[in-house]
């Protein structure tokens, strides 16, 4: 039987799970929609990289981030010259 403190400590888990799982679906929406939006993403590449997300979301999207959102060291200098 759980205690009080063991049910309330289960719901607030529960309850940041499901936050967290819900801010994964958002980030996905948002880094698919990058995809086909995005022209430095060869027009071969985009199904392939939106199965790629959708189906190893945690790992690539870190990589698709690096290799397509990030701004490239020339962008970065000439912001920090202004």
């Amino acid at each position: 039987m759980l205690l009080d403190h063991e049910k309330t400590i289960t719901r607030i888990i529960f309850v940041l799970h499901g936050i967290t799982i819900g801010w994964l679906w958002v980030l996905l929406a948002i880094y698919i929609y990058n995809v086909f939006h995005n022209d430095g993403v060869g027009k071969d590449k985009k199904a392939l990289w939106a199965v790629v997300l959708f189906l190893g979301n945690m790992i690539a999207m870190p990589i698709y981030w690096y290799l397509y959102v990030r701004p490239d060291d020339s962008t970065l200098r000439t912001s920090a010259e202004e």
